[in-house]
């Protein structure tokens, strides 16, 4: 409930959305109510501020939210911009990732 309430206030930069979602999906503690909130920080955090600070950044965003299969379609569509924006930092595994994602979420 804690990382939840500090989520709607949008204090998470980019680094802790995505240890935060990988965290959940990682240990398959699935939180539908965290899952919606955090999308919304990660276009705050990530996407109006900055931008991600690693390709893999972008990769275990979108494998978490695919793991559960939560719906984000804002959220996979701004991304996808970013992907193709910095296409040519992912390495195999984060392609991997992005790929089967795209492909679990559709």
């Amino acid at each position: 409930n804690n990382i939840i309430k500090a989520a709607k206030t949008n204090t998470f930069n980019s680094k802790n959305c995505v240890n935060i979602l990988w965290s959940f999906a990682k240990l398959n503690r699935k939180s539908d109510t965290l899952f919606s909130v955090m999308e919304n920080q990660v276009m705050v955090s990530s996407l109006d501020n900055g931008g991600f600070e690693s390709s893999r950044s972008i990769s275990d965003i979108l494998w978490s939210y695919a793991k559960f299969r939560h719906s984000a379609p804002k959220l996979f569509d701004a991304i996808s911009h970013k992907i193709i924006e910095k296409l040519d930092t992912f390495n195999s595994r984060d392609i991997t990732n992005i790929v089967w994602a795209y492909a679990t979420i559709r």
